[in-house]
C-alpha cells in the first residue's frame, strides 16, 4: 500500500537534492516577519518538486507559494526547513515531503542534516534505509528538542511560557537542545537519539512528514494540551513512548 506514493516522494527528494547540489544561493527573496523569510534557494526547491508531484494530479501545499492550500488529500512540502540556519551557514536544515490523505500524513520523507528518514502508514519508520525505533532511555538519561525562542512575540505561546518551559525541563532532562529545525527535531526523536520534542507551531510543511516518523517508529504524538495531534493543533509534543508523554506533558504548559 502506498507504493505508488512513496515513489512519487522519492522522484521529490530526488529533485531536491538536484537543485540543493547545484544551487547554494542565500539571497534573501521574500521577508515574512522578523528572522523570517525565503531565499532564492527555498524558492528554486519549491519549484522544481512541485514539478514532479504535479504528475499526482493532486493539490500541492508549499510552504513558499501555496501556504493556504488545505484539501485534505494534497501534497506537502518544506523545501527548505530551518532556512534561518542555511541562509547563516549553521548546517541544521533539511527538507520534507508528505502524501496527507484525508487529512493524515501517510507517507513522509525527511531529510535533516544530510541524512534520511522515511516513514509510511502501517510499515515503519527507516533511516537511511535502516529501520529504526525510538528510544527506550527515561527522560532523566535524555534530551529533549524545544522549539525557538521567537522574535515576535506569539499570542499563544510567548516568550515567557517557553523560557519557563525550559527551565522545567532543565531540571528533570539530561539536555535540552534548540536548533532551529523541526526536520531535525522529529527525526531525532524518531530514530532515537532525543526522547522527546515540543514545539510551538505546527505548520503541516513543518510537522506532517516528522510527526508520521515519530508515530510509525513507536512514539506518541500529541499536543501541548494534551489532545492527540492532528493538522488542526497548534502545537506538537512528541515523545519517545507513553512514559516520556506523560512526563514531558506534566512538565510544560500550554499557556
Amino acid at each position: 500500500m502506498y507504493e505508488a506514493e512513496l515513489k512519487l516522494a522519492r522522484e521529490a527528494y530526488a529533485a531536491y537534492r538536484a537543485v540543493v547540489s547545484e544551487t547554494h544561493t542565500k539571497e534573501i527573496t521574500h521577508v515574512k516577519g522578523r528572522g523570517d523569510f525565503a531565499t532564492e534557494t527555498d524558492e528554486a526547491v519549491e519549484t522544481a518538486v512541485s514539478r514532479v508531484l504535479a504528475a499526482s494530479g493532486l493539490p500541492i501545499q508549499g510552504e513558499e507559494y501555496s501556504c493556504e492550500e488545505v484539501a485534505p488529500t494534497r501534497w506537502v512540502i518544506d523545501p527548505i526547513d530551518g532556512t534561518f540556519n542555511y541562509a547563516v551557514g549553521i548546517p541544521v536544515h533539511g527538507f520534507t515531503v508528505c502524501y496527507v490523505e484525508n487529512n493524515e500524513p501517510v507517507v513522509g520523507i525527511v531529510e535533516a542534516c544530510g541524512e534520511v528518514t522515511e516513514a509510511v502508514k502501517g510499515r515503519g519508520t527507516t533511516l537511511n534505509g535502516t529501520f529504526v525505533r525510538t528510544s527506550l532511555a527515561p527522560l532523566r538519561e535524555s534530551a529533549v528538542m524545544s522549539g525557538d525562542i521567537t522574535t515576535d512575540e506569539q499570542p499563544l505561546y510567548s516568550n515567557r511560557l517557553r523560557l519557563a518551559n525550559l527551565a522545567a525541563l532543565s531540571g528533570v532532562v539530561a539536555k535540552f537542545r534548540v536548533v532551529g529545525s523541526a526536520a531535525a527535531d522529529l527525526s531525532w526523536v524518531a530514530t532515537g537519539r532525543a526522547a522527546g520534542a515540543v514545539l510551538y507551531s505546527n505548520h503541516p510543511w513543518d510537522m506532517a512528514a516528522g510527526v508520521l516518523a515519530v508515530r510509525e517508529a513507536g512514539g506518541i504524538a500529541h499536543d501541548l494540551e494534551g489532545n492527540e495531534w492532528s493538522l488542526d493543533s497548534t502545537s506538537v509534543l512528541v515523545a519517545a513512548n507513553a512514559d516520556v508523554a506523560a512526563e514531558l506533558f506534566n512538565l510544560v504548559k500550554a499557556r
